[in-house]
């Protein structure tokens, strides 16, 4: 009898650390923050939400995934900025609230497939 793996939450810590990040994301617009706090916390909505998401569905090796996670994020949040740019539809919060609540969304679903099928 093969023993059966128990259930956890952390058993993708890309798609947890996108959660996350999604939710930092959405702190960085809550009025009243100072800016010292504001500044890291969008840093690191850029450097881990979008690229964490990618992980978690990738897998990718371990040297390489320090280098794509951030990058991605990079990535996305120009493509984002430039569209708007583009369009005569610049409103940064907006797209801020966009970006981090599809992050968000993204890395809970990754969550809850990983607790169903057992990790």
């Amino acid at each position: 009898m093969r023993p059966v793996a128990k259930r956890s939450w952390i058993t993708d810590p890309w798609a947890l650390a996108g959660a996350a990040a999604g939710l930092v994301g959405l702190l960085v617009l809550v009025p009243g923050l100072p800016t010292a706090t504001r500044l890291p916390a969008l840093l690191c909505f850029v450097a881990v939400g979008p690229g964490a998401v990618l992980q978690s569905h990738l897998g990718l090796p371990r040297p390489l995934c320090w280098l794509v996670v951030p990058l991605f994020g990079l990535s996305v949040v120009i493509l984002v900025t430039t569209a708007m740019a583009s369009l005569p539809a610049w409103q940064p919060q907006p797209g801020l609230v966009g970006m981090a609540t599809v992050v968000l969304a993204w890395s809970l679903w990754r969550v809850r497939t990983a607790v169903a099928l057992g990790g």
